[in-house]
Formats: C-alpha cells, structure tokens, sequence
C-alpha cells in the first residue's frame, strides 16, 4: 500500500487515467483501499489496466456471466477512482 496515499473525505478522486500510473507506478488497484474505478459519468466498477506503447490502455472489469469484459480508452480520459 502506498503509506504517501491521501484518502479524500469524499472517498472519490477524479483524475485523467494516466494519473494512476503516474502516482502509484502500476496503476493497479488496491483491494484494501480501492473499490475500482469508473469512466466518465459511468457506474460500472473497472479494476485492471493494460497500457499499450500508443499511450492508450485496455481497462477490464469483471462480470459474474462473462468473466472479464475489456473496454479501450485513450490515456488522457477522465476516470472517477472511488476508496472504500
């Protein structure tokens, strides 16, 4: 966990997607601290990133009837990060 980590009052923290790997070098998500994140204005819960050398990722959340379920997103886009 990273002991640097300031947990906002609101539990949420809206940032570009390129913030994760920037801060926390991996960009994976903390299962003691995270919930996941959402896209945009969204409501569905991610958890797992895959960069590409183009900049963009793959981000993939996983759904109890498909397994995991992959979207692609440009490196700049706008994700909410939600803290338990």
């Amino acid at each position: 966990m990273n002991e640097n980590l300031i947990i906002p009052a609101d539990k949420k923290i809206t940032c570009k997607i390129c913030y994760l790997t920037s801060k926390s070098g991996t960009g994976d998500m903390d299962a003691n601290i995270h919930s996941g994140f959402t896209i945009g204005k969204g409501k569905t819960l991610y958890w797992l990133i895959r960069w590409h050398t183009s900049g963009h990722c793959t981000v993939y959340k996983k759904d109890e009837s498909k397994g995991l379920v992959k979207r692609h997103l440009s490196g700049d886009s706008i994700i909410t990060i939600h803290f338990k």
